[in-house]
């Protein structure tokens, strides 16, 4: 009986030795594999176009054997001209007709280098002067609209009288009219002089 307990003693402690090996053979090298790659981690790389490099096949003319790095840039005049990285072509500037020869318009028909006169009232003679037989010639400069309307009228050389002076001047007001200055078919404000002349001999 002794010599069973010993027996079924001695086979388990072999047993156990076995298992122990067997773990330590196939169990215990995998564990730090396991560890290892769970710490496993993805490095981002940027990849630039620019840098990569296109062999160069025998049917393409210079080939010799190597490969040439492949460059952006702008063709200028037949010769390709290298960009800076990130650069972008610049476009072309859109020509003007004065590049292309072809030159603007002075003017269009019906222009006008200045406001006209389109009707004229001789001014009335006042009774005083023609009783003191006063003459002399009156010098204003009218400010007229673009609708050749005038505006302010500025004595510019008078007469010597007053009373010829404001009496020119009262009829360019209330019955003169204009044709307004025109440029490029656009009527627009105008400064003009005007003159008139007293005198008994007619």
């Amino acid at each position: 009986m002794l010599n069973e307990d010993k027996f079924s003693h001695f086979g388990a402690m072999m047993l156990s030795l076995m298992v122990h090996a067997c773990l330590l053979f196939f169990v215990v090298p995998i564990i730090p594999l396991k560890i290892e790659s769970s710490n496993q981690y993805f490095i981002p790389v940027r990849l630039d176009l620019g840098q990569i490099e296109r062999p160069v096949t025998a049917e393409e003319p210079g080939h010799s054997g190597t490969t040439k790095p492949a460059q952006q840039g702008a063709i200028e005049g037949g010769e390709k001209k290298v960009l800076p990285k990130g650069e972008l072509p610049a476009k072309p500037m859109p020509q003007s007709n004065e590049a292309e020869g072809v030159a603007k318009p002075a003017g269009m028909p019906g222009d006008r280098a200045n406001a006209t006169t389109a009707n004229v009232v001789v001014p009335i003679y006042p009774k005083v002067a023609l009783n003191n037989n006063w003459t002399g010639t009156v010098v204003v400069r009218i400010h007229l609209d673009s609708q050749g309307r005038p505006g302010l009228v500025d004595l510019v050389k008078s007469s010597g009288y007053l009373v010829l002076d404001e009496a020119f001047i009262r009829t360019i007001k209330n019955y003169y009219t204009f044709k307004p200055k025109r440029v490029m078919g656009v009527d627009v404000a105008d400064v003009i002089n005007m003159s008139y002349t007293y005198s008994l001999d007619h």
